[in-house]
Order: C-alpha cells, then sequence, then structure tokens
C-alpha cells in the first residue's frame, strides 16, 4: 500500500508531494530563482560602484541596497526567502516520511526546524553576535577576524558527522545534489568569510576586494540554497514518490 493508500485508508488526504512539485516543477523553480540571483548580482556590482565613487550620500544608501554585504535588503531578504522555503520543504519531508513511518523521518524534520533557525539567523545576523567571543577564544586579527566561523564551522562538523549516514542512505542523484549544495554554502559562508576577515582586518570594508570577495562568498550561498531546494523539489516529485510506491 502506497502513501496516498494509506493516508485515504487513514481518513486524511494523501501526502502533498506531488501537488506541491505539480505547482513548484523543480526545473522552473530552477530557472527563475536563478535568474533573480543573477539579476541581484549584477545590481550588487552596480551597488559597489557606486559606494566606492558616488559623492551623493542618496546614491551610496540607494547602492547598499543591493549591496550583498549589507544587511536588511534585497540580496538578505533573497536568500532568507530561500533558506526558510528549504526549510519548508524539508518539514513537509519529514512529514510524508512520518506518515510513511521511515526510519529517516526525524531527521527530515530535524533539518526543517535548523533551516527555520538559519533563516531566522539570516534576517536577524545573530551569528555575529559571537564574533567577539570567537576572538576571545583565538586571537587573531587577520583570518580570524570574524571571529563567529570558530562556531560556525563547530556546526557543521556535527551536523556533517550526525548526518552522514543519513546522506549515504539518499537516493544518489539527490545525495549528489545535497552535497553539492552544502559545498557551495559552506565554502562561502566559512571558507570565504575566512578570506574577507582578512581583508578587512588590514584594509576595512569599503573597499573594492572586500566587496568583491564578499560578492563571491553571498553568491555561493545563495547558489548552494538554490542547488539545494532543486534536489528537495525534485525528490519529492521523482524519487520519493517512486520509493514510496
Amino acid at each position: 500500500m502506497d502513501i496516498s493508500d494509506r493516508s485515504a485508508a487513514r481518513g486524511r488526504p494523501p501526502a502533498p508531494a506531488r501537488e506541491l512539485s505539480a505547482v513548484i516543477p523543480s526545473d522552473a523553480y530552477l530557472r527563475v530563482v536563478s535568474a533573480v540571483l543573477v539579476s541581484l548580482l549584477v545590481a550588487n556590482l552596480v551597488a559597489i560602484y557606486g559606494v566606492l565613487h558616488a559623492d551623493r550620500g542618496g546614491v551610496r544608501l540607494l547602492s547598499r541596497l543591493f549591496l550583498f554585504d549589507g544587511e536588511a535588503n534585497f540580496p538578505t531578504l533573497f536568500n532568507f526567502a530561500l533558506i526558510a522555503t528549504n526549510g519548508a520543504l524539508f518539514g513537509l519531508i519529514g512529514l510524508v516520511a512520518f506518515d510513511e513511518r521511515d526510519r529517516w523521518r526525524w531527521h527530515w524534520t530535524i533539518l526543517g526546524l535548523l533551516f527555520l533557525v538559519l533563516a531566522y539567523d539570516e534576517a536577524a545576523s545573530l551569528h555575529e553576535r559571537l564574533t567577539p567571543v570567537g576572538r576571545a577564544i583565538v586571537p587573531s586579527d587577520r583570518l580570524l577576524f570574524f571571529g563567529w566561523v570558530i562556531f560556525g564551522a563547530a556546526f557543521v562538523l556535527v551536523v556533517g558527522l550526525a548526518y552522514l549516514r543519513f546522506l549515504i542512505a539518499l537516493p544518489r542523484r539527490t545525495a549528489v545534489l545535497v552535497t553539492l549544495a552544502a559545498t557551495l554554502h559552506v565554502g562561502g559562508a566559512i571558507g570565504l568569510e575566512l578570506v574577507g576577515g582578512s581583508l578587512a582586518s588590514s584594509g576595512g570594508k569599503d573597499n573594492a576586494g572586500f566587496l568583491l570577495v564578499a560578492t563571491v562568498e553571498e553568491a555561493l550561498e545563495m547558489s548552494g540554497q538554490i542547488v539545494l531546494g532543486y534536489a528537495l523539489l525534485r525528490y519529492l516529485a521523482v524519487e520519493r514518490p517512486a520509493r514510496a510506491g
């Protein structure tokens, strides 16, 4: 008996995996959000020019609305939406997994909760408040200028080890896409944050070198979230129904 039959037998509507994939096809999702990212990237490059070369305060303020390194602006809102969407997708898969009594149901559900916390952090920049603590633990005025990366790296290591068996159990295509997404996001959020910290410690943030590194960093983070969203939508549409059938 598949998930639809079991759900019907229990008097509940079938899990919405197929319905969601019909409304938001993974390929269409990938095209749309990638186009938004490219548009924001172009606007960010124009914003960098405005910050570096425009003397008028109004121009600089408008430019900061599109800076990838800025806060409470359009790139931040886009990244928040990507992370929150992925949290919702993880949660939806968790609901389906619970209905199927899948052994990984808690793994999916916890990921959904974690991503909702990460979305909130993206909006509120809570992780940056850990920078003074990180600097106190490992004093550094270069690579660890942004001291929060110590805690970020520890978080990634713990989650990675805890979810290694889960990752291996995923269908091959999904596992590859999830691994790619994690590599892009972590490589940007932590890897290039180290490089940006080194540049910021010596020359500040309002310079071309730091702003360009920050651009690549944020673009990698968003790209990772986009790949992850595509992977989850494809999993719901193609691989989860096949496994349930």
